[in-house]
């Protein structure tokens, strides 16, 4: 079953009622690693395998600080080329 279709008939009203999905893009500065907590892989790897145009490239970082609202880069919803571009993302 792929992420869509999961959403698609998820039980959850709750879940259903708070909207549609999105990717929140938030500038951020990393360099800091007592608010930048990198989990798995370090960035580097990160960014040579985005370099490379390699498939499934990602670092999870856990952002341990408040983001003020002028750091927030853009918000990408269904139907944007940006956000439609994870696949695995809901649609609705």
């Amino acid at each position: 079953m792929s992420a869509t279709s999961a959403w698609d008939h998820l039980d959850s009203a709750r879940v259903k009622r708070l909207g549609q999905p999105a990717i929140v893009v938030a500038l951020l500065d990393v360099s800091d690693p007592t608010v930048a907590v990198v989990t798995g892989h370090a960035l580097i790897y990160a960014f040579v395998a985005s370099h490379r145009r390699m498939a499934n490239v990602g670092s999870q970082i856990d952002f341990e600080a408040d983001i003020a609202g002028a750091q927030i880069d853009g918000i990408w919803q269904p139907g944007q080329q940006e956000y439609d571009q994870f696949e695995r993302l809901p649609r609705a």
